[in-house]
C-alpha cells in the first residue's frame, strides 16, 4: 500500500479538529480518566488560528490508490494543546538578548511532562528537528543532546532526529522553501520515515511513506 501525506489548511480545520476530538474521546473512554482539558466548543477557532500561523499542523494520511482516508498527526510545537510548560524549538529563539526560555527551564518542563506520561502510559519521545538558521540550530542540537540524556535518565525511548535531519536534503530543501521553520509535505514524510524505521517504534510497518512527485 502506497500511503500519501497531505498537510491541513486553515479550511480544513473543522475536520482536523473533529478528528482529534473523536480521538481524545476515545482515549478517555478507555482509560476511564479525563486526561485532558479540552475546550470542546472553542477548540476549532483555536485550531484553525494556530493551522494559519503554522505553529499547529495537522497532517491526513490517505490510500494513494482508492483515497482512503488512513488516519492523521497533530504536531504542535513543544507544549501542544495539552501539556504544562514549554519546552521545543520555538522556544530557544532569542528573544532581548536572551533564549525566551531558558535550557533549564526546558529540561525542567520535558522531564516534569515525560514523568507524568510515563506514570501513566507507555511512553517515547522524539527529539527536535532543525530549522533554517545556524545559530538556532546550534541551540536546537543543545537542546536535543540535553532531552537525550533526561530521557536515559528518567529511562524513557528516546530518538534524536537532529543530526539526521540535518544531513537530509529534502528535509533541508523543504523546510527552506516553506518557511525556514517547518517543512511541507515531503519534509515530513522523510520525518515519519526515520521514526518509522527506529526500531523501537510500536507500530512498524513495511512500507514507506510515498512523496509528492515520487
Amino acid at each position: 500500500m502506497n500511503v500519501s501525506i497531505k498537510r491541513a489548511t486553515a479550511k480544513e480545520s473543522d475536520l482536523a479538529t473533529e478528528l482529534e476530538i473523536e480521538l481524545l474521546t476515545e482515549i478517555m473512554a478507555t482509560t476511564g480518566e479525563p486526561q485532558f482539558n479540552v475546550d470542546v466548543q472553542n477548540f476549532p477557532t483555536q485550531a484553525r488560528s494556530l493551522l494559519l500561523d503554522g505553529s499547529y499542523i495537522v497532517l491526513f494520511a490517505s490510500n494513494v490508490e482508492d483515497f482512503a482516508s488512513l488516519g492523521f498527526v497533530a504536531l504542535f510545537e513543544g507544549y501542544a494543546l495539552y501539556t504544562e510548560g514549554v519546552f521545543g524549538v520555538n522556544d530557544v529563539t532569542i528573544e532581548h538578548g536572551a533564549q525566551r526560555v531558558s535550557l533549564t527551564e526546558c529540561r525542567e518542563n520535558f522531564q516534569r511532562n515525560i514523568e507524568v506520561a510515563q506514570s501513566r502510559y507507555s511512553t517515547m519521545v522524539i527529539g527536535p528537528p532543525p530549522i533554517s538558521d545556524h545559530e538556532h540550530n546550534c541551540r536546537i542540537q543543545e537542546l536535543s543532546e540535553a532531552f537525550g540524556e533526561l530521557a536515559e535518565n528518567i529511562g524513557v525511548l528516546y530518538l534524536p532526529v537532529y543530526d539526521t535531519l540535518e544531513n537530509d536534503a529534502i528535509w533541508k530543501k523543504d523546510v527552506g522553501e516553506h518557511d525556514c521553520a517547518h517543512p511541507d509535505v515531503n519534509g515530513y514524510s522523510q520525518l515519519a520515515n526515520l521514526i518509522q524505521a527506529w526500531p523501537s517504534w510500536w507500530f512498524q510497518s513495511h512500507k514507506t511513506l510515498k512523496r509528492v512527485g515520487s
